[in-house]
């Protein structure tokens, strides 16, 4: 309790990063822009990207020297109203670091500060990246790429950032502490029954935790860039489809009017747009079904005397605390943060699991108790 009361009070206000430069952005305007694309106005800083028709919205700024740097932070405040997501899952109001490289091709990987949809209030988005050692040349770029609506954007800033010489010696303090609780409930665990499922079960929930979220997004985006291709290959030159912005290629090209695609480019597209919703619904089921079978397997490493209303609600306790722990474990990555939309699908999963158990637990009693009591009906006869 004392491991987690401290990361949860220390870590979301300790900032990791520090600041070595000014910004590469400054009051820009339409005017200093590399590139205004569509229904775009700016008013005191801030930029308003409108679609219609079917048209998409950019404004794309230089930014002269950032590829010397090694990390970046992108900040800036985004709002949206009634924003529709257009033709592909991506197409919507972002914030975008652009990154190409000496042929001015666009550098695939993690590029988003934010994108938003719908009705949204003005916020303030930051994010870092990395730049890549092959880029010649980066861009900060407002997207509206939805279908219709209006999106501002305003309070723009990119910054050069290093990791503060703290960080090391912090993570290295929780890290330790975290490996200390963690051995002792392992020896907790190791005196219930069930213990060689359960501890398996907890080492995939932490692994999960600590891997490397660029694992999953370079996955992503590499296949994405496939799908991408087959796009560009099967449409044609006269009705060019539009491109995700991994392929290097302007973002939010429509077909002329009376023109229809090429069905292979058709069936491309509903590929990479079912590909991205499989890739956000395996994550939400990978978490809910490890955290069901280890309610579960809690509940029925109980021992029988202990399986009372008392027993079972310090084992959902137990487990409400191991969930907001293996959230709060991702302040010790580079590229995690704790989501409370996952801490409540953990939470559900547990329960879930925790109400199975408890039932498959008493019809089973009910069957043992039926089967004792049909001697006892045969001596009565």
């Amino acid at each position: 309790m004392v491991v987690l009361a401290c990361s949860a009070a220390f870590w979301p206000a300790y900032d990791r990063y520090e600041a070595i430069g000014p910004s590469f952005i400054e009051a820009p305007t339409l005017s200093s822009a590399k590139i205004v694309r569509g229904h775009a106005s700016e008013t005191n800083g801030t930029f308003s990207l409108r679609v219609s028709g079917g048209k998409s919205s950019i404004v794309e700024f230089a930014l002269p020297g950032a590829e010397r740097q090694r990390l970046l932070r992108v900040c800036g405040r985004l709002e949206t109203t009634d924003v529709k997501v257009g033709r592909f899952s991506w197409s919507m109001a972002r914030l975008v670091l652009v990154q190409r490289n000496a042929k001015n091709r666009w550098i695939s990987g993690s590029h988003v500060t934010k994108a938003l949809e719908g009705t949204q209030k003005s916020r303030r988005y930051c994010r870092e990246f990395e730049v890549r050692p092959e880029a010649a040349g980066l861009s900060l770029a407002l997207q509206h790429l939805g279908s219709t609506g209006q999106a501002r954007f305003s309070a723009l800033s990119v910054v050069p950032v290093r990791i503060r010489p703290s960080f090391g010696w912090w993570r290295g303090v929780f890290a330790m502490a975290w490996v200390a609780t963690a051995a002792f409930y392992v020896r907790l665990a190791c005196r219930r029954r069930l213990w060689w499922l359960i501890l398996p079960n907890a080492a995939l929930i932490v692994f999960g935790v600590l891997m490397p979220g660029d694992w999953v997004k370079d996955g992503a985006e590499y296949a994405k860039r496939e799908v991408v291709s087959a796009v560009e290959r099967t449409s044609s030159a006269r009705c060019r489809a539009p491109s995700n912005s991994v392929s290097g290629r302007p973002e939010g090209e429509v077909a002329p009017k009376g023109k229809r695609r090429d069905p292979a480019a058709e069936r491309a597209i509903e590929q990479m747009n079912r590909f991205e919703k499989e890739v956000g619904g395996a994550h939400v089921v990978g978490h809910f079904a490890l955290f069901a079978s280890l309610g579960a397997l809690a509940l029925l490493s109980l021992r029988p005397a202990r399986r009372g209303i008392p027993g079972v609600v310090a084992t959902l306790v137990g487990l409400i605390l191991f969930a907001v722990s293996t959230e709060l474990l991702q302040y010790l990555t580079m590229d995690r943060t704790p989501g409370v939309r996952d801490a409540a699908i953990d939470v559900g999963g547990m329960a879930l699991g925790i109400v199975f158990a408890g039932l498959w637990l008493a019809s089973d009693r009910l069957f043992r108790k039926g089967r004792a009591m049909i001697p006892l009906e045969r001596e009565g006869k």
